[in-house]
């Protein structure tokens, strides 16, 4: 218990997250590199949650414009694949939208396709049948209005309206899992 708690970690990563948000890549990597540390003494450096934070700190890296560095973190992720739980598999997906994105951002176009096109490839394996339809509508509108009554008072309004409709559709009679298995069930749809 106390300081070297393993929940700790937990309230580690939300810090790091709050540090991403706000921009402070260095901070957040500092902090996640603290928390793989703790990850290897206690889990190993083979673990679901050592593959979770190196995507972490590949994401900062990656928005910190380190291209490499955040390249290199996402593949140790990815070598870890073998070691994810069903519940933590979906890491690979991001890992290879990430790598995705990392190849936009610096004009390799044909390579993040292809990271792209495995992410997809991946997602269908454990999804099956199950998607997702979705319709938003978000208009908005600003008014600003310069020197009101006297000169340098300034206001702005803005409205914003957002109508969203989401609708899950499942018709599989499948139960799937990240090994691509299949399961007939009872009846369609959603099982509990």
């Amino acid at each position: 218990f106390g300081k070297d708690h393993i929940d700790i970690i937990g309230y580690q990563n939300l810090i790091a997250s709050f540090y991403e948000l706000q921009g402070k890549y260095d901070k957040a990597i500092e902090l996640l590199d603290a928390i793989l540390e703790r990850q290897f003494e206690v889990y190993g450096k083979e673990s679901d949650a050592v593959a979770i934070t190196y995507n972490n700190l590949g994401f900062n890296y990656h928005n910190k414009g380190d291209f490499e560095r955040a390249k290199e973190y996402y593949h140790k992720s990815l070598a870890l694949e073998g070691v994810l739980t069903p519940s933590t598999k979906h890491i690979v997906c991001v890992n290879y939208v990430n790598l995705g994105s990392l190849c936009e951002n610096n004009g390799h176009y044909e390579e993040a396709l292809e990271y792209h096109k495995k992410a997809l490839e991946l997602s269908k394996v454990v999804y099956g049948e199950k998607h997702r339809k979705g319709y938003s509508l978000m208009p908005s509108l600003e008014y600003s209005k310069r020197n009101i009554l006297i000169e340098g008072l300034d206001a702005t309004l803005t409205a914003n309206y957002n109508r969203n409709i989401t609708t899950n559709v499942d018709t599989s009679s499948y139960k799937y899992n990240w090994v691509g298995d299949t399961k007939l069930m009872n009846s369609p749809g959603e099982q509990s």
